[in-house]
């Protein structure tokens, strides 16, 4: 009897085990994935990812209906695995408006409680033909379910977060180039501008802190008015947390183009990238090499540099798009390499810095034949990364997901088309300078509009481009 029940507790245990097994969802050290509609003429493009508190990704793009050039496009949300499969994605259209979703973030009702609620989203949206700076607000629950929406006359919202007493703060352009700071709470709306003596001034990122908020972009003005050449200059603006004014920081090299920013043990990096020939924004010189700054918190700078690819190379562009820390307190950056005399020839790249700024590699991955685009890099709890942007080929466009391993490496499969590789950058140290400013504040009126968005379901296809 005895050994009867022996047996039969080690055969219950074992299927158990393999019953357990099986269930288990197996995690990858890497992947990568594209994502299409399935309409093949539809295009896709990520703008704006997230890791939730879950560990699920959160991607929000666009997805314009038919080939290039329709114009008319839907907001897309869509919610994934850790292993890039989809949970659900959706889709939020109204009559003849084009959606560019720029930013996210997870909300709380409660904002002492652990689990989040949904997700707001910001960005632009226009119409053939129409005139002016609309922005929309839209939130969704954890299923991507409307819960609200709200449209915003005269000003481009890029940034929205939530403080830790439960309102939310945007920071955007207006369409008077000012900076443009706005917070939402139970007790209403609060809108300030910022202007720098009547230049051209436009938020591109922004970061928030327990007391404060910083927005972050560019001041430009004319230099040369038969080319239309800018010189644009980063601008910092400093508020508390009601929009009034602590300080700003002008700082001038040469033109650039910031992209991103990311808080830091001693204050924040700022990403984006600079044109190291003559002509600037509008101009006939597009070489750019990527520059990282950080400041303090009292705008004060703490370490600059850039990277910028060797003569030869073949590639003559380094635009940095998305940072973010390390667990060891380096620095991870995503962009785009890009030779301009080959319009497909472009490749993503990933390059790790230590907390000295020293790389520990380069990466980069490139699909024969198409265009690439990356607008996000997540640290994953495992030591690797996760890039989210978007492929172009001919006419179409999808959107591509890449997780890789903690040295940037993966293994594409032979019939992805796609090749990935070490890419050896310079780095150097950077002179900017402070330049003078004169910011001045004033409130910004609020002129809500209509927004009827209505939701539908989107059914995507997923094509491996690992093993």
């Amino acid at each position: 009897m005895h050994i009867v029940l022996k047996i039969w507790l080690i055969v219950t245990c074992q299927l158990f085990l393999c019953l357990s097994s099986s269930m288990m969802i197996p995690g990858y050290d890497y992947w990568s994935k594209l994502y299409s509609p399935q309409n093949v003429l539809d295009r896709m493009d990520a703008r704006c990812s997230i890791v939730a508190n879950t560990g699920d990704f959160v991607v929000v793009g666009k997805r314009y209906f038919g080939s290039f050039p329709s114009t008319e496009s839907t907001l897309v949300f869509i919610r994934m695995d850790a292993n890039g499969v989809i949970r659900f994605s959706k889709q939020y259209s109204e009559q003849t408006l084009d959606f560019l979703p720029i930013d996210l973030c997870e909300f709380r009702v409660n904002p002492s409680q652990e689990t989040t609620d949904g997700f707001v989203i910001v960005g632009r949206r226009s119409s053939f033909g129409s005139a002016g700076v609309v922005s929309f607000i839209v939130s969704l629950d954890n299923n991507g379910n409307l819960l609200s929406q709200c449209a915003v006359q005269n000003v481009s919202l890029c940034f929205v977060k939530q403080t830790g007493t439960g309102d939310l703060i945007f920071a955007g352009t207006s369409n008077q180039d000012e900076f443009v700071f706005a917070k939402a709470s139970s007790s209403g709306v609060i809108l300030k501008k910022f202007d720098n003596a009547g230049r051209r001034d436009s938020v591109t990122t922004a970061m928030l802190t327990a007391d404060s908020m910083f927005l972050i972009g560019t001041t430009s003005y004319l230099i040369n008015p038969n080319t239309y050449e800018y010189q644009s200059d980063i601008m910092i603006v400093k508020t508390d947390l009601d929009g009034n004014l602590i300080d700003y920081k002008v700082s001038a090299h040469v033109p650039v183009a910031v992209s991103s920013a990311c808080r830091t043990n001693a204050g924040f990096v700022l990403c984006g990238y600079t044109y190291i020939s003559s002509g600037g924004f509008w101009g006939s010189g597009n070489d750019t090499e990527t520059f990282l700054i950080e400041f303090d918190l009292s705008l004060n700078k703490i370490r600059e540099v850039y990277l910028s690819l060797p003569y030869g190379f073949g590639l003559n562009s380094v635009r940095a798009f998305s940072v973010q820390t390390t667990h060891y307190g380096g620095l991870i950056l995503t962009g785009l390499l890009n030779d301009m005399a080959v319009p497909i020839g472009s490749a993503i790249f990933l390059v790790e810095l230590d907390s000295s700024w020293n790389i520990n590699f380069g990466k980069y991955y490139d699909g024969t034949n198409y265009y690439e685009i990356v607008r996000s890099v997540h640290r994953l709890s495992d030591g690797g990364y996760t890039f989210f942007g978007t492929v172009v080929y001919t006419a179409v466009s999808n959107i591509i997901a890449t997780k890789v391993r903690s040295d940037g490496s993966l293994v594409y499969s032979t019939s992805s088309g796609f090749a990935h590789g070490s890419v050896n950058l310079y780095i150097n140290t950077t002179y900017f300078i402070t330049a003078n400013a004169f910011v001045t504040t004033g409130n910004f009126p609020f002129i809500p509009l209509a927004s009827n968005l209505v939701q539908s379901s989107l059914d995507l296809n997923t094509t491996w481009l690992t093993n």
